[in-house]
């Protein structure tokens, strides 16, 4: 094909730098720093297939390898997120003995899973935007809650390379736990495009509307499992 004129140039041009900044656009981490106090100590109840238990996380801000980022620790996770965009850099989860189930760890385009024993590691390339389904809870709090929906990629053992993800604002709701009585924004998270036809489960968050968001519960539409907070201890400055 040949371009007749300044016109029809300018006019390629102009709908290449629209399709370049778009396609970047949607590569960019949705997420954002809830700006999380450094020490915080959430408690949550968990019901899951009939069982009822307790897990906390302890949130640490600190700086490693010249990055600002977020130690997560819980009863059998060690999880790191970049404080900036609260996107996965390191992932641990060990066993009831204290030994290594498995570790995630994510370069910028790379997450690398890594089992001990006989298990095959798994190197996959991943996208700009990804999350992991280990932390979604803790970047959910990173929601930019000056819009009505983001989307972004995320990733499991099962779908390594990612799965499209959308989340939205679908209400505004008082919620009462044993830690108090929080005014929450509900949040629908799910398959984006048409692999939600397929996949329909939906994930719902209710996330505190004032700083630091505190995730105060979540559940999903089959029902399988409920995370509610029910203590919470403020960290030190």
């Amino acid at each position: 094909m040949q371009l007749k004129n300044l016109g029809e140039i300018l006019f390629v041009i102009l709908m290449l730098i629209i399709f370049v900044e778009s396609g970047l656009a949607r590569k960019k981490p949705p997420f954002i720093d809830p700006k999380i106090t450094s020490g915080e100590k959430s408690t949550y109840e968990v019901i899951e297939n009939g069982k009822t238990f307790l897990t906390s996380y302890t949130i640490f801000h600190q700086q490693s390898n010249d990055k600002d980022v977020y130690i997560i620790r819980a009863q059998s996770y060690q999880m790191i997120l970049e404080a900036s965009d609260l996107q996965p850099l390191s992932i641990k989860k060990t066993d009831d003995n204290g030994d290594l189930e498995f570790s995630i760890e994510y370069s910028e385009d790379r997450v690398h899973f890594i089992y001990p024993g006989p298990k095959r590691n798994v190197v996959e390339k991943v996208p700009e935007d990804r999350y992991d389904v280990h932390t979604v809870l803790q970047s959910v709090r990173g929601f930019p809650f000056g819009q009505q929906k983001a989307k972004f990629t995320l990733v499991t053992p099962e779908h390594p390379k990612g799965v499209g993800f959308y989340i939205k604002i679908i209400d505004n709701e008082q919620v009462t736990t044993p830690a108090g009585s929080f005014d929450c924004y509900q949040l629908e998270a799910g398959v984006d495009g048409l692999k939600g036809k397929i996949f329909k489960t939906k994930f719902f968050f209710w996330v505190e509307k004032n700083p630091p968001y505190r995730l105060i519960k979540n559940t999903d539409s089959n029902g399988e499992r409920t995370v509610t907070l029910v203590d919470y201890e403020l960290g030190c400055q």
